[in-house]
């Protein structure tokens, strides 16, 4: 799983990052200014400022879309809830979250490793939303160490942030 959520809206017991009043500008965003939505979209599921590339062929990938069929494929993501269903998945899975997330903030990553058995969280050294278009030799490594192959990831000591927890993960400060 990578940049996975069970639930994106927030709940009394649960923080899935985003309210209604934030979906709701959402859909209207899609609905009315589908250019700028795009847009900004693209350059937040990035987050990679220093790639600016990324966010423009990921924003010409979205515009590929009529506005109405983008506006099911969110509201049908965005308005998910399979929590209780994590607690019945027993198959070993690896949940793959960088560092900064907007859409997938790192509780919710956390959430799915206490969740789901066998589970393991793997905090790779990138950006965005997107970790396997914008850092793919960091999600490899992640997947690497969890099957254990030996990482080929080249990076100096200090930019390797690798982080793994097996089930019960808190973030560290």
């Amino acid at each position: 799983m990578i940049g996975a959520s069970p639930c994106y809206l927030n709940h009394p017991d649960y923080s899935g990052g985003f309210t209604s009043a934030d979906l709701n500008n959402i859909y209207k965003a899609v609905t009315h200014h589908f250019d700028d939505w795009v847009i900004d979209f693209a350059s937040s599921a990035m987050a990679n400022h220093d790639k600016p590339h990324l966010s423009i062929y990921f924003a010409q990938t979205i515009r590929s879309f009529q506005p109405e069929f983008m506006l099911t494929v969110l509201s049908s993501i965005l308005n998910s809830d399979f929590r209780d269903r994590l607690p019945s998945v027993v198959t070993p899975t690896l949940i793959i979250q960088s560092l900064n997330d907007v859409f997938v903030p790192l509780q919710v990553a956390t959430y799915l490793n206490n969740q789901i058995t066998n589970s393991e969280l793997s905090i790779i050294n990138a950006q965005g939303h997107l970790p396997h278009i914008s850092a793919h030799p960091a999600v490899v490594d992640a997947i690497k160490a969890f099957l254990h192959i030996p990482p080929t990831l080249t990076a100096p000591p200090a930019a390797a942030v690798r982080t793994s927890c097996s089930n019960s993960c808190s973030p560290q400060a």
